[in-house]
């Protein structure tokens, strides 16, 4: 399988990661100085991208254009770097770029001060909404108590076996076979809330240097701030991940553990966070056990992923990864 070189090698890459995408603060009143082009006094969605030479971003913006509500009623800002040209402008598109490679939170963080629908609606650079997305979610916050929805996930293309397997261990509360109800946390590959509720929370944390965390961070302080968090398997969206390998599957799960919230001491009161996540030592001594639980608990908890049991040792050895990433943030604070 996989050496502790191997770990080594690849802690040494996140580090390189947060490098690279370290926000720069002068970056950020640059874009945010830029005026609001093409505002619609009925916009009601203002859909945020961040992207990092999305591969798809093209199908990503013809899906959002054939959206079933109006043109006059959304619009869509994507930040950050679009280096073969694929995102195309257009009235209801728009196009900041960064000079450099920026955080996913910084890139987000640009979009929501760049736009000014009462929803802001985040949407990863990969995922391809179905067309009745924004339609869906507009029913959601016509009951005035809703704040927070979060989406379905599918796979566009499932017959990758490590890509079928990340898909499984990263997103098993989030798939659209999952039940609908409340949740925890939410990822931002597509989720809704209102723009007051992020007045009152703040937007995301921008020390997050990688996309991985942020997204729980928001979510979280949502929960305590006393919002609901709720999830809809009908808001479909379609993933198309280009982890396809076995090392960036293996890359992802470390990463997901090494900026997990659940292994940062900032949240252990709050998350209640069981003590053998709270120390590096424990959470190396007890990944077997906790990789074997997570496992077992996926597979129980929606059984329209039995057929899908073969995958099954894959998705083991990727929550082993995520603890050893884990361990590592609890190594460092």
């Amino acid at each position: 399988m996989f050496s502790f070189t191997t770990m080594f090698k690849l802690a040494q890459s996140e580090s390189e990661i947060g490098r690279s995408l370290v926000t720069d603060m002068s970056l950020l009143q640059s874009a945010n100085s830029r005026p609001q082009t093409g505002a619609s006094a009925d916009i009601r969605f203002s859909v945020v991208i961040p992207i990092l030479n999305s591969p798809v971003i093209a199908d990503v913006i013809r899906a959002l254009m054939s959206q079933t509500i109006g043109f006059d009623l959304f619009e869509v800002v994507i930040v950050g770097r679009d280096d073969a040209g694929l995102v195309r402008e257009n009235p209801n598109v728009r196009f900041v770029a960064t000079p450099h490679p920026v955080s996913p939170a910084a890139a987000r963080n640009i979009g929501i001060r760049q736009t000014h629908g009462p929803l802001v609606v985040m949407l990863d650079s990969d995922a391809i909404p179905a067309r009745d997305w924004l339609e869906r979610i507009g029913k959601w916050f016509d009951n005035p108590h809703t704040n927070a929805v979060g989406s379905g996930v599918d796979l566009v293309t499932p017959h990758n076996y490590w890509m079928m397997s990340d898909h499984i261990s990263s997103f098993h509360e989030y798939l659209t076979s999952a039940k609908e109800g409340l949740r925890k946390q939410l990822p931002t590959i597509g989720l809704a809330l209102r723009r007051s509720l992020l007045a009152d929370v703040g937007l995301f944390d921008e020390r997050f240097p990688a996309a991985s965390g942020e997204d729980s961070d928001l979510t979280t302080r949502i929960r305590r701030h006393g919002a609901q968090l709720r999830f809809d398997p009908d808001l479909r969206v379609l993933h198309a991940p280009s982890r396809v390998t076995c090392q960036s599957v293996v890359r992802h799960s470390y990463q997901s553990g090494r900026f997990s919230i659940k292994a940062d001491r900032r949240w252990d009161s709050f998350l209640k966070t069981p003590l053998p996540l709270q120390h590096a030592s424990l959470l190396i001594v007890c990944s077997p056990l906790i990789a074997l639980v997570s496992t077992l608990r996926i597979y129980l908890d929606d059984r329209a992923l039995w057929t899908n049991w073969y995958l099954a040792p894959i998705v083991f050895l990727l929550k082993l990864i995520w603890c050893f990433g884990a361990a590592e943030n609890r190594r460092r604070q």
